[in-house]
Parts: structure tokens; C-alpha cells; sequence
């Protein structure tokens, strides 16, 4: 094993804890996101504004959540690789393979598939709305074909993220 600076090892430490406080400002984003799009699209829809533009809102929504899902991810990678790094170098002690042996051992089992769930939830609920308000505005073929395409092309992107979630998961297996 190379002799790794301590002062690297701090900067790494510090590092982690950035990594972790952008992927929960990243959740909480989200959340402002979706919560705010659904408002606002029930207030344009309970004023009667009349838009396409308008109607597409529930249709983007799932897609947002997919896309801060990959800003996410790419947190969750950092953290890993971080954490994996610290319980590989660390030199001033067991702390490092103490704490990653602990997570291990006692995971968050609520939070392994929290993102998925939730994510998942906010889809069917744009499905649900598009379904009821959205869908009808067009004619009978039109509804029909829009809404499948657009169920599977979440659908797809929704498997990529749930990929790229087990990509890294099998990644921070091969770095410990």
C-alpha cells in the first residue's frame, strides 16, 4: 500500500461530506420540482387556461424526476467511491473499515429503494393525471398513441437509472 498524505485523507473526509449534503440538496430539489410543476399545472387547469403547452406539464414531470434521479446516482457513485478509497488507505487506524463494515452489516433498508419508489410513485401519478385530463384533450387515436409512446419512453428511462443504480453498486463491491 502507497504511503497516502494525511492531509489528502482529510481533503478526501471533507469531500465526502460535500458529496453527501449535493446528493440531499438534490433530493430536496426534486421534491420542489415535482411538487411545484403538479401545483402549478392544478392551478392553470383549475383556471381553465387552455394551453397544449400547459397540458404537457404532468407529461415532463416523471421526466424531471428521472433526471435529478441521474444527478443523484452520480452522488451516490462519489460517496461509494470515497468511502471505498478511505476504507482501503486508511492509515491512521480502523475507523475508516469500522464504519464501512457497519454500514454493511446494518443498512438503511427503508432507503435502499426509496429513490425508486418515490420516482416510481411520481410516474404512475403523471400517468394517472395525463391519463384523466391531459390524454382526453386529444382525438381517440392521437390520445392512444401519444400516451403509449410516452409510457414507454418514461418506462425505458426509468430502467436506464435502476441500471446505472446497480452499475454502481456492483462497482463499489469491486472497489472494497
Amino acid at each position: 500500500m502507497a504511503n497516502i498524505n494525511p492531509e489528502f485523507i482529510a481533503f478526501l473526509r471533507n469531500e465526502l461530506l460535500k458529496q453527501q449534503d449535493k446528493r440531499a440538496e438534490y433530493i430536496k430539489v426534486k421534491f420542489t420540482f415535482v411538487v411545484a410543476l403538479f401545483g402549478l399545472f392544478t392551478l392553470l387547469d383549475k383556471a381553465n387556461f387552455n394551453s397544449i403547452l400547459i397540458l404537457l406539464i404532468p407529461c415532463i414531470i416523471p421526466v424531471i424526476a428521472l433526471l435529478f434521479d441521474l444527478y443523484i446516482l452520480g452522488g451516490e457513485f462519489s460517496v461509494k467511491r470515497i468511502r471505498a478509497f478511505l476504507f482501503v488507505n486508511d492509515l491512521t487506524g480502523e475507523n475508516e473499515k469500522q464504519w464501512s463494515q457497519f454500514l454493511e452489516k446494518y443498512p438503511k433498508a427503508f432507503m435502499a429503494n426509496n429513490r425508486k419508489i418515490v420516482t416510481l410513485f411520481i410516474i404512475l401519478l403523471s400517468f394517472f393525471v395525463s391519463y384523466l385530463i391531459v390524454i382526453p384533450s386529444f382525438t381517440l387515436c392521437a390520445r392512444t398513441i401519444i400516451w403509449i409512446l410516452w409510457q414507454i419512453g418514461v418506462s425505458v428511462f426509468y430502467v436506464i437509472t435502476i441500471k446505472i443504480e446497480e452499475r454502481i453498486k456492483k462497482a463499489k463491491q469491486t472497489l472494497n
